[in-house]
């Protein structure tokens, strides 16, 4: 089994602005907005071992984020906030090398991954700290 850190996709077999569109249709939001509408930023983070975007609003909604079409808007709330806007989606600088720390911890699925998190303002120095600290070998 391959092994990675999760990205939109890798669990769905649309793009994001379709996926979105049918939660949108749900909620009777309408049309999503134009793709290039893009307004403001919201940062990535991983959880359980998948790239992720928060609502800025605070809705608690959340989704599964693409690096290939780095955008967001809340398929829970339709991000009013931000005019119905996109966001566009902030990766961190060592995208690379946060993903190859983390990939180090044990998993039974890279979308089960309990134990692989990373939050903004976590440096890679910190995450091999921690692999250090629960016993794992150094690459």
């Amino acid at each position: 089994m391959a092994d990675y850190i999760v990205h939109h996709e890798h669990q769905q077999r649309v793009g994001l602005p379709q996926f979105i569109q049918e939660f949108w249709g749900r909620y009777k939001f309408g049309r999503l907005p134009p793709v290039n509408n893009i307004q403001g930023s919201v940062a990535a983070y991983i959880n359980d071992g998948r790239w992720v975007a928060e609502c800025p609003a605070g809705c608690g909604g959340a989704l599964v984020v693409s690096d290939q079409q780095a955008i967001f808007i809340c398929a829970d709330c339709g991000s009013p906030e931000n005019g119905n806007n996109w966001y566009a989606v902030v990766f961190p600088a060592a995208k690379v090398q946060i993903e190859q720390v983390l990939l180090q911890r044990p998993t039974r699925a890279p979308d089960r991954a309990h134990f692989r998190h990373w939050l903004p303002g976590e440096t890679v120095a910190d995450l091999k700290r921690q692999n250090r600290e629960r016993g794992l070998p150094e690459e």
